[in-house]
């Protein structure tokens, strides 16, 4: 057994629902003003799966009972204190690194989709800088 620790709890925060990487790499963006690894990304969600945080579910990633205790609070902080308070949470509870990786995804998935939130971020910033 081994302990998450923060980066888990960061992506446990844009967990749930459809699998889409494109809108988890914008949104840890948005919380932590960072982009994670390929490395990290794909660790974190095997982390969470063999901890049984969460849990898959035809094509879906939904959160377990525990991974809400976890996440709960977050309409009454700013995001960046929910954030942080999450990651500070997540460091008490363990999974089970032994277990099979369940969660495969190609790199060229994660690259098309990286380039794609910055393709659309530079746009943004470019539309916005006109004004």
């Amino acid at each position: 057994m081994k302990n998450y620790i923060g980066i888990d709890g960061l992506v446990l925060c844009v967990m749930g629902g459809k699998i889409d990487v494109k809108r988890w790499i914008s949104s840890i963006d948005m919380l932590d003003h960072s982009i994670i690894s390929y490395e990290e990304l794909i660790n974190s969600v095997n982390n969470l799966l063999n901890g049984e945080l969460i849990l898959r579910k035809n094509n879906k990633l939904v959160l377990s009972k525990q991974a809400k205790q976890i996440l709960r609070g977050g309409w009454r902080m700013g995001c960046i204190e929910w954030q942080l308070t999450v990651q500070k949470r997540i460091c008490r509870y363990f999974y089970d690194e032994t277990k099979p990786r369940l969660f495969d995804l190609p790199q060229e998935e994660y690259d098309t989709a990286l380039k794609k939130y910055r393709d659309e971020t530079e746009k943004t910033i470019a539309r916005l800088s006109k004004y």
